[in-house]
């Protein structure tokens, strides 16, 4: 058990110094990393966060590839888009997603 705290300390230091050079770990580069110290991506990922060293999350996309978005969020665009305060669409979040995105998109 020991040897693997020396591990988690030695990766921590080679995270720290990729953060001092501005370097940005996300996924990609955390399973590169895993390669390299022999563990998991998924453990690199827990070192990063219990140590408060940035990590880059994946953004969350829907089955077409775009941003994941809400229905209240789209309404609030389309309202910011016609200059309509959110209270006047009151309900409208009611509707479908894909109606919602036409509107926000027209």
């Amino acid at each position: 058990m020991a040897k693997k705290e020396n591990n988690n300390k030695a990766i921590v230091e080679f995270l720290q110094n990729l953060v001092n050079d501005n370097v940005v770990i996300d996924w990609a580069k955390a399973q590169e990393i895993a390669d390299k110290f022999q563990t998991k991506a998924r453990s690199i990922v827990q070192i990063c966060t219990r140590n408060n060293i940035p990590y880059a999350k994946k953004q969350r996309v829907s089955k077409t590839g775009k941003p994941v978005a809400r229905k209240t969020e789209l309404v609030a665009q389309i309202a910011k888009k016609y200059n309509l305060d959110i209270d006047q669409l009151d309900g409208l979040e009611k509707a479908s997603k894909s109606s919602l995105e036409i509107l926000a998109e027209v």
